[in-house]
Order: C-alpha cells, then sequence, then structure tokens
C-alpha cells in the first residue's frame, strides 16, 4: 500500500483505509487487469498506418503516451508497486 492513500489523514482515517484497503484486494485486482486491458487495446490503435500520415503523429503520440503514463500510476496506487 503506497503512504500517498494515507497522507494528512487522522489516525483513525487511516487506520480505516487501510482495513479497506485490504479487503478491496479482490476488487482492486479486477481494476488493476481492466486499466492494463485499456493500454494494450490503446497500443493496437497506435500501429493504425493512417497515424502516421498525419501531420499532428507528434502530438497523438505524445497524448497517448501521458494517457498511458497516468493508467500506470493508477495501477501503481491500486496495487502498490
Amino acid at each position: 500500500m503506497k503512504v500517498r492513500w494515507t497522507n494528512r489523514l487522522d489516525e483513525q482515517n487511516t487506520k480505516d483505509i487501510k482495513q479497506l484497503y485490504k479487503e478491496s484486494h479482490r476488487i482492486r485486482a479486477r481494476l488493476n487487469q481492466m486499466l492494463v486491458d485499456i493500454i494494450e487495446e490503446k497500443r493496437k490503435g497506435q500501429t493504425l498506418e493512417s497515424l502516421y500520415d498525419s501531420p499532428s503523429w507528434a502530438y497523438i503520440q505524445a497524448d497517448r503516451n501521458g494517457y498511458e503514463r497516468a493508467l500506470r500510476d493508477v495501477i501503481e496506487l491500486i496495487t502498490g508497486e
């Protein structure tokens, strides 16, 4: 569990969040898999040849990279890794 979950919480809320986090293992595992699937789907879409002809190709790639980075940040929070 990342410390970020309990930053700036009082003692009771910290205790509650830690307990809820432990109890939510299955739902967090499912959410993790869904996010990984989304990342894979987006990566498959990146290989479309038609996108290479776009004058905005670099911006499209930057957007996708940022999107993936954000999803990986969420994955890190829910998996504690």
